[in-house]
């Protein structure tokens, strides 16, 4: 799976191009190739993957693209990662959070893993869970409420 074509692909309505490749440098500082396991750059994180961040968390734009135009392209990438946690921690978290759920949302990942996704555990009021029948919780429950009164 590859990044795809820079002209016209959906990230490209995000970031600049020349953003983008500072997303893609960085990104596969973050999570490189390891086995069978793609880049992050390879899942798309600046592209497609991109689009589906954005649209899911907005918010992560702004502080992504302010961290992406920082200064630092002598820097190698561990160096700026480094320089902006200390200096830009939101734009640094913006950066984690695009590329990590970027990667986790690609659906070639996401087979990889073996991830079937969540599924509903239907809850039956007549079915105790063991630890109730054991009685692991009769001590709590007999301890009554416990809880710590916050200053105004």
């Amino acid at each position: 799976m590859s990044v795809g074509s820079r002209d016209g692909s959906p990230g490209t309505k995000i970031l600049a191009p020349s953003l983008r490749d500072r997303l893609i440098e960085l990104a596969d500082e973050l999570i490189p190739a390891d086995g069978q396991m793609p880049a992050a750059s390879e899942a798309g994180v600046a592209d497609t993957q991109l689009t589906v961040v954005a649209d899911a968390r907005p918010d992560l734009v702004g502080p992504l693209r302010r961290v992406l135009s920082k200064p630092g392209k002598e820097m190698t990438a561990p160096e700026f990662l480094n320089a902006i946690q200390s200096t830009d921690p939101e734009g640094h978290e913006a950066l984690v959070l695009t590329v990590v759920g970027g990667y986790y949302t690609n659906p070639h990942v996401v087979r990889l893993l073996g991830y079937s996704g969540q599924h509903a555990s239907p809850v039956t009021p007549d079915i105790y869970p063991s630890y109730v029948e054991e009685g692991l919780l009769e001590a709590v429950i007999d301890r009554g409420p416990l809880f710590r009164q916050i200053p105004d």
